[in-house]
């Protein structure tokens, strides 16, 4: 094994180390009584309440980050929920999301050095986390304040796919890290800094719409993925709850038309545009 494979082990072994003490402590947190837990985790496709004890619903949800063991995508689990939390519990959520982010500045660091994907899931691995969601992993989770809360609109977002734009340079290293030599030569007549869009299909996911409106009327709404539950700081009134199934209007992006389409073979549904 190569040094920096060995230095990649350390580095992602004490991000881990340090997240999953903070979550420990969380855990501790949310099960003393005196600490205010109030809500629950929602059924990802229908919207019902997850029958159960509501502090261990929320556990179960801020502790999962493994890939289903049933998935054949590598799809999580999605938790979509709400819990009204006291200051202890909400202050601990805070200390989780700050080893969530050096989680996060840890692996974009090792990936600046040159670490490629395939070594950081390999690292995970001898880490002990063979099953890990990395995006789950380091997904924050949403602390809002009950302060002229009136409500959260949970929604499903149909199949979708995300966009990622990078240099030909990145998309060429990509493309050698999984031994798709042959697609390498559809990048030949483009420049290193030249921009190529990466396609990947994204499965259907919650969003919430969350909506503050004052005494005055003055509102404000904002929305968020909801794969984790969303907290809501102080208070002791939920707001109204709903759960949306949208219709299937979605219309094709322009740049998904791009007369330079590629498939990603190592990708599921996966491909790659460039003008």
């Amino acid at each position: 094994m190569s040094e920096i494979k060995l230095d990649s082990i350390a580095n992602i072994n004490a991000a881990m180390d340090n997240m999953t003490s903070k979550f420990h402590a969380l855990k501790s947190v949310i099960l003393k009584k005196e600490n205010v837990i109030i809500g629950s985790t929602l059924c990802p496709t229908t919207g019902e309440k997850n029958k159960g004890d509501a502090r261990e619903n929320l556990i179960k949800a801020l502790g999962d980050w493994d890939i289903h063991a049933t998935s054949t995508t590598g799809e999580v689990v999605r938790y979509p929920g709400y819990f009204l939390a006291s200051t202890e519990v909400v202050n601990a959520i805070y200390a989780f999301n700050e080893a969530k982010e050096a989680l996060t500045i840890t692996t974009k660091a090792l990936v600046a050095e040159g670490v490629s994907e395939r070594e950081i899931r390999t690292a995970y691995a001898k880490s002990g986390f063979s099953l890990i969601h990395p995006l789950q992993a380091r997904r924050l989770i949403k602390v809002i304040s009950s302060e002229n809360l009136k409500r959260i609109g949970f929604s499903i977002a149909k199949k979708i796919t995300s966009v990622e734009k990078i240099n030909v340079k990145l998309a060429r290293k990509r493309l050698e890290n999984n031994n798709a030599f042959d697609i390498l030569n559809a990048l030949v007549n483009l420049n290193e800094t030249d921009i190529v869009r990466w396609h990947r299909p994204v499965n259907k996911h919650i969003r919430a719409n969350i909506l503050h409106e004052t005494a005055q009327g003055e509102k404000l709404a904002k929305m968020v993925h909801a794969s984790m539950p969303i907290i809501i700081a102080g208070g002791f009134q939920l707001p109204e709850i709903t759960f949306n199934i949208p219709k299937d209007s979605h219309k094709k992006r322009n740049d998904e038309l791009s007369k330079n389409k590629i498939a990603l073979p190592f990708i599921k549904d996966g491909y790659m545009t460039f003008d």
